[in-house]
């Protein structure tokens, strides 16, 4: 039995371990030596479709034979779901300074809200004060979604 080394060193470059399902339709790679054969779910050619993958984790293989020895790497992507965007109701785009304070209600449920005159999810204009205002929600491991309020009297 002859035990033989390859005589080259494989490696898969431009892969990253986390894409979003949303991420463009091809995400392309290479690999150190070209010649090889690139496999896994999502895969064609040396382009990655994290949308044909799906969400989880999946292994992505390249195999290269030298002509001494058979070589497969592998590497584990994961693709994660799109991000929600952040919304909320309650908020009308302009007040009266004297009007009563507004509950606020985020999409989706969990967010913190902030800006002037935010108190909890509670809204107060007169605690506001004249002028244009931001008021932002922060929907945790998710994203930022800036909605302006506009406050005129």
């Amino acid at each position: 039995m002859e035990v033989r080394t390859p005589n080259q060193s494989v490696s898969i470059d431009n892969l990253a371990a986390t894409y979003c399902i949303s991420a463009p339709a091809f995400v392309r790679y290479w690999a150190a030596l070209a010649g090889g054969t690139f496999s896994g779910p999502g895969v064609s050619g040396n382009n990655f479709n994290p949308s044909v993958a799906g969400l989880g984790t999946h292994i992505i293989r390249y195999t290269y034979d030298d002509g001494n020895c058979l070589t497969t790497i592998s590497r584990s992507v994961t693709v994660v779901p799109a991000p929600l965007a952040a919304s909320f109701t309650g908020l009308p785009n302009a007040y009266c300074v004297q009007a009563a304070p507004l509950t606020l209600t985020g999409n989706p449920a969990g967010g913190v809200f902030s800006g002037p005159g935010i108190s909890g999810n509670t809204f107060d204009p007169a605690a506001a004060g004249l002028g244009t205002h931001t008021i932002l929600i922060l929907i945790p491991k998710t994203t930022v979604q800036v909605l302006p309020a506009k406050i005129s009297w």
